[in-house]
């Protein structure tokens, strides 16, 4: 984190688009547990596709969570509710992976879980120093995001499919 956006740092207030991204964060977290939630049995299948589910879930809520409560109102609150989402995201990812073993998905989901796992290990190994935390956050993150949203396209293709006689 840039000491710059610590809260009563010099860059305090500057960004306009703050409440943009914050409600991005909102959206995007509703987007997620109701699609997780959504998500058709095939693409979820045992108790680990419930649990990954599960994880998805709550990554949507910290996400919800971390839009409602900014890094520079309340740091304390904005880290302990952001938490879940770097936890929860590979943890979600190394479920997945393992309820659909056998698809090409899977694989993406442990490569993906893997880099998230660096991302957050990384994360927290520089949280206390402003160097390297914004990339360590988006690698974190990002990968998941990916995943996902070829998740998104795959399923929309097979909706979209003419059914076989």
């Amino acid at each position: 984190m840039h000491p710059d956006r610590l809260p009563g740092g010099p860059g305090r207030g500057l960004l306009a688009l703050e409440p943009l991204l914050n409600g991005a964060f909102i959206a995007f977290g509703v987007a997620l547990a109701i699609g997780a939630l959504l998500l058709p049995r095939a693409w979820r299948p045992g108790g680990l596709g419930v649990a990954a589910v599960c994880c998805w879930v709550i990554s949507g809520l910290s996400s919800i969570g971390t839009g409602l409560v900014p890094l520079d109102v309340d740091l304390e609150l904005h880290s302990l509710v952001s938490l879940p989402v770097f936890l929860g995201q590979p943890v979600a990812l190394l479920l997945h992976g393992l309820a659909l073993r056998g698809r090409p998905l899977a694989t993406w989901a442990f490569v993906t879980a893997a880099l998230s796992l660096v991302g957050t290990i990384g994360l927290f190994a520089v949280t206390l120093m402003a160097t390297w935390g914004g990339f360590f956050e988006r690698l974190s993150l990002w990968p998941a995001y990916l995943w996902l949203g070829v998740l998104g396209a795959l399923l929309l293709r097979r909706h979209h499919e003419p059914a076989r006689p």
